[in-house]
């Protein structure tokens, strides 16, 4: 006899048969031996594995992610395939399952993708499978990321799942490019020189595409009439921003005080340099200028010293003292004007005139003088006077309540006493000798004729009187030619 057997499927269980002889007939005529029964046993094939293969790799372009990004926002799908090939003799056709390995160190597994993907076919299925890769959008700006795709064994593997490991494919995520993060400062400052300024520098994103990784600005600054070490501390900083940092940052330059009354003076904070120069600009409000102002200074006061006395011909000296306040003091140049006011005393005629500025000079405290030379004179009064003036103080000065001074010149008389003879007690004067016949004291000149005569005087006193007549009239006519000259 034969037994069928049917094909079946490779790599199916074995199957065991008991062939047995059984109801012998004719009845009582015919038996079973001892060799009725017997075993049928069916193997299968032993199958050849299925193949599995990825398709091709892809290009992507992530989104950015924007202000105010949610879960969810701006992914993409990146379909793949993966196929099934099974062997043309001996197929494996039940059930079969493969996974997807996906490679990038820099790359997250949950964050920018799902590291492994299984795949599972049934039996008598072939279809290819599809999966997808999920692409979350980045910061722009972010470095360019290739995955690596391979079909690996499923866990745990099976027996007839051949995967393709000559076989790779990838994708490629590229990210945009940022609008730059720029950096401005904040306006310009002035106040006392002494004091410290604080200036805010911020850092502003762009509304799309943003640079929001770390960043960074160098600020400096720059003398112009402030200059560094003498009216402000010289400053140098590198302020940087983590990634998502957007809060402003304060930078603070310390100024050195100044005396009081010093210009005012400025210096500049500028920002540059930033960084990464790519994604970083600096914005048109990148510098700001500080301005020193000193103290307002409290007025130098001049004074004049004592008055001074001296004889005609003498010259007398002054004293022109500068005082500073104890509280923010001008201890720079100071001047005053110095001159001479006719009193009774006459520039040019009894004294010589002054006008002159006197000047000290930053720092200088000490008295000065001033000579008003007097002439060699004879007056018909005792005293002559004169004063002398300050006026027109320079800037931060003023002149104190003691402003002038009085310059007096002392005259000898000018009636000078008549001296009678030689001078002796006896009253006899030369020229007077007695006559031997005649009285004592009795002259052998004769005087001269006129009125006078009778008055007894010598030829020597009329001499003398004549002199001094035509002395005062020389010298009223110099004072009456003074006056004149004045009027005029």
């Amino acid at each position: 006899m034969r037994v069928n057997v049917f094909g079946g499927d490779a790599g199916s269980d074995e199957v065991a048969l008991a062939l047995q002889l059984s109801n012998p007939v004719p009845v009582g005529l015919a038996e079973l031996g001892g060799g009725f029964t017997t075993d049928l046993t069916i193997s299968y094939p032993q199958p050849e594995p299925s193949e599995f293969s990825i398709s091709g790799p892809q290009l992507v372009a992530a989104a950015a992610k924007q202000p105010g990004h949610e879960p969810g926002d701006g992914e993409q799908e990146v379909p793949f395939t993966v196929t099934r090939v099974d062997s043309d003799t001996h197929p494996w056709t039940g059930d079969v399952s493969v996974a997807v390995q996906i490679i990038d160190p820099r790359a997250t597994d949950g964050d920018d993708y799902s590291a492994i993907i299984p795949l599972a076919w049934k039996r008598g299925e072939a279809a290819e499978k599809e999966f997808s890769i999920t692409v979350k959008p980045g910061d722009a700006g972010d470095p360019m990321r290739v995955l690596a795709l391979r079909v690996i064994a499923a866990d745990p593997p099976h027996p007839y799942a051949k995967p393709d490991a000559l076989t790779l494919s990838g994708l490629t995520i590229t990210y945009p490019t940022p609008e730059p993060t720029s950096f401005a400062i904040s306006s310009d400052q002035s106040g006392p020189a002494g004091s410290s300024f604080s200036l805010e520098i911020s850092r502003a994103d762009a509304t799309a595409n943003p640079w929001t990784g770390e960043a960074s600005v160098l600020v400096t600054t720059r003398d112009r009439s402030a200059v560094a070490g003498t009216h402000y501390v010289a400053h140098s900083e590198r302020l940087t921003w983590a990634a998502g940092d957007v809060a402003t940052k304060t930078v603070t330059v310390e100024s050195l005080a100044v005396p009081a009354g010093d210009p005012d003076r400025a210096f500049d904070v500028l920002l540059s340099d930033a960084e990464p120069s790519a994604f970083s600009t600096i914005a048109d409000r990148g510098s700001a200028t500080v301005t020193l102002e000193a103290a307002v200074p409290n007025a130098t006061v001049f004074a004049v010293g004592d008055d001074q006395r001296g004889a005609a011909g003498d010259v007398l000296t002054f004293t022109v003292s500068r005082s500073d306040a104890d509280a923010d003091p001008w201890s720079g140049e100071a001047s005053v004007r110095v001159r001479t006011v006719d009193g009774t005393a006459v520039a040019g005629e009894h004294y010589t005139a002054v006008d002159e500025v006197v000047t000290w000079s930053a720092g200088d405290s000490a008295e000065k003088t001033v000579e008003v030379a007097t002439a060699t004179f004879t007056s018909d009064v005792e005293e002559r006077s004169f004063t002398l003036a300050l006026t027109d103080p320079s800037v931060h000065a003023a002149v104190g309540s003691r402003d002038t001074a009085l310059g007096t010149v002392h005259y000898a008389s000018a009636d000078q006493p008549e001296e009678d003879g030689d001078g002796d007690s006896d009253g006899e004067g030369p020229g007077t000798t007695p006559d031997a016949g005649g009285d004592a004291g009795e002259s052998s000149e004769q005087p001269p004729a006129g009125p006078l005569a009778d008055s007894g005087a010598s030829t020597f006193v009329w001499a003398l009187i004549g002199g001094a007549a035509a002395l005062a009239f020389v010298s009223g006519a110099a004072v009456l030619l003074s006056r004149v000259r004045r009027a005029e």
